[in-house]
């Protein structure tokens, strides 16, 4: 058979998955590479020698460890190292003053250290995004928490409180019901709310606890079943100032009386 030569001008598509492997009908077979080592892409064609690496400090203890980038701006980057409890922080050295560079440090010269609950061998399923100068940490095992840095040497981590949700999907187990003791409350002004797992014996049996320590400082969500004695909104109709009707499982309070 004979033999089929071609020649490849740019590098511009990048580096391909497998998935990718045989697609000649995307636009950017062409320019595409199975793999690039050492080398980085450039969009306007060629490849590039990647940068040299530079040692700068020991890990906590010369232990295992992942780098978190953490990048603000095309001035302001750094790279996070997470261990066992832990993070410290490296600076790069672009920008206006490269000197800022290297491992940040406090004033006594100790490597900046902040404290985490993270474990080592929990640092493989640590997932990470990040917003401005926050950076949102998630894990199977531990809540939701967020990095916040208000300069090179201020650092804070803390768990991320949501608002309305996200929940999981709704019990559809309708033998089991939860009830509150009231519509309003706050443990503030020592007046909570007390929620109940109310239904038969047989229903409870086999299942999982309803509450549990995970929902400990958590949200649920609870969607009214008996709707006797709320009106349904009507379109048109006239309403009093604080009455209170029902739309599509949803409730609402005429803040002024009127007509809706």
């Amino acid at each position: 058979m004979p033999r089929i030569q071609s020649q490849q001008y740019t590098f511009s598509g990048g580096e391909w998955s497998p998935e990718m492997f045989g697609r000649s009908d995307v636009a950017q077979y062409t320019t595409a590479c199975r793999l690039v080592s050492n080398f980085i892409p450039s969009v306007q064609g060629p490849a590039t020698r990647r940068p040299g690496t530079r040692f700068i400090a020991e890990t906590k203890s010369n232990a295992e460890a992942v780098l978190i980038p953490f990048i603000f701006s095309t001035d302001q980057a750094y790279a996070l190292e997470f261990g066992h409890k832990y993070f410290r922080i490296f600076r790069d050295g672009r920008g206006d003053d490269p000197d800022k560079s290297g491992q940040i440090k406090t004033a006594a010269g100790a490597p900046l250290e902040i404290e985490t609950e993270y474990e080592v061998g929990e640092l493989d399923e640590l997932y990470w995004t990040q917003s401005a100068d926050i950076l949102y940490l998630f894990h199977p095992k531990h809540r939701p928490r967020k990095i916040k840095r208000s300069g090179d040497a201020e650092w804070s981590i803390e768990d991320l409180v949501f608002e309305g949700g996200p929940f999981l999907p709704e019990n559809e187990n309708e033998e089991i019901v939860i009830e509150a003791s009231a519509a309003t409350g706050s443990t503030e002004t020592n007046d909570p709310i007390t929620l109940t797992a109310k239904g038969t014996e047989e229903a409870f049996s086999g299942q999982e606890d309803v509450f549990t320590p995970r929902n400990v400082g958590g949200l649920l969500k609870l969607r009214a079943t008996d709707l006797s004695g709320v009106d349904t909104w009507n379109n048109a109709g006239g309403y009093a100032t604080d009455e209170r009707v029902v739309n599509e499982s949803l409730f609402y309070r005429a803040v002024l009386g009127g007509t809706a």
